[in-house]
């Protein structure tokens, strides 16, 4: 065991890949019914994203609904976009689309990678089935859904769309942490509403690092420098920059249109410094990620 309880226990990667494709190869539908008893210890342990991982392998699409429909907001938070695109590969596509939860999953994952035709689509198919009374919840992920694609289309929102949103949401912490970031993203566009922006900034990252939004704490570093940017501080872009970068290398997310988005005040920190070679450095890593999406 490798918890106090002795309820978690590790096996090396190596074995465990072998045994795991073995028990697929001789029992596949034992490997599948294990993968959902494994789900269900998860989500009892309030765990969605491994609940999800395991659901997605055991192959069943009504539970990879309920989970995706249920926890959304979860899964944006933690940066699990590549495993949310796997579980909507399984997902039947009219079902998808008549699923406004779904088809924001699927926006955002689209976003994250850069796809923006296909963001576009699935965007597109939300507000076609928007309902006509949202939860708060829905309604953060379609002002993400909409603020960050304005973004990334060169289209930002005119400030503040997003701040009333988040002074309503008092419960969920990832609804929360997400409208902080949108409010901060809109805020950008509007000078007088900056100091607003970067307070938020700051309120929103300290709540993602206390809950272990790792995710957001990306975003928000990011955002941070891009502040930092507008105001002409150089050195607390680099900063935040870096630390930026250092947060997605820790979680897998180097290839996240957030750390483009930093390479850039990287290469734009560097000019300033007139370290041509540098900026050039930061430039081309941010083009590679912009180009493999």
């Amino acid at each position: 065991g490798v918890d106090a309880q002795r309820s978690l226990y590790r096996m090396q990667p190596l074995l465990r890949t072998y045994l795991r494709a073995d028990l697929e190869r001789v029992a596949p539908a034992r490997a599948s019914g294990l993968h959902a008893r494994a789900a269900a210890w998860w989500g009892a342990r309030d765990d969605p994203v491994q609940a999800l991982a395991h659901v997605t392998a055991a192959g069943d699409q009504p539970l990879i609904v309920t989970l995706l429909d249920r926890f959304a907001l979860r899964f944006v938070v933690a940066g699990a976009h590549q495993l949310v695109r796997r579980a909507l590969d399984q997902v039947a596509s009219a079902e998808q689309s008549r699923d406004p939860w779904l088809e924001l999953c699927s926006t955002l994952c689209h976003l994250e990678a850069g796809e923006l035709p296909e963001a576009e689509a699935a965007l597109d198919r939300a507000e076609r089935h928007r309902p006509a009374k949202p939860t708060p919840d829905l309604d953060v992920l379609y002002a993400a859904a909409r603020s960050f694609h304005s973004w990334q289309c060169g289209r930002p929102r005119v400030g503040g769309a997003a701040g009333s949103e988040r002074s309503l949401l008092t419960g969920e912490p990832a609804a929360v942490a997400l409208a902080g970031v949108v409010a901060a993203l809109d805020q950008l566009t509007n000078p007088q509403e900056r100091a607003a922006g970067r307070q938020g900034i700051a309120d929103t990252l300290r709540l993602a690092e206390a809950q272990g939004f790792h995710y957001v704490s990306v975003q928000c570093r990011t955002l941070e420098a891009v502040y930092a940017a507008l105001d002409g501080d150089y050195r607390s872009m680099r900063r935040a920059s870096n630390a930026a970068l250092a947060s997605a290398a820790a979680n897998g997310w180097l290839g996240s249109v957030w750390v483009c988005a930093a390479h850039a005040m990287l290469a734009n920190a560097a000019l300033q410094r007139a370290e041509p070679a540098e900026a050039g450095k930061h430039a081309a890593q941010g083009l590679r990620i912009a180009g493999d999406g």
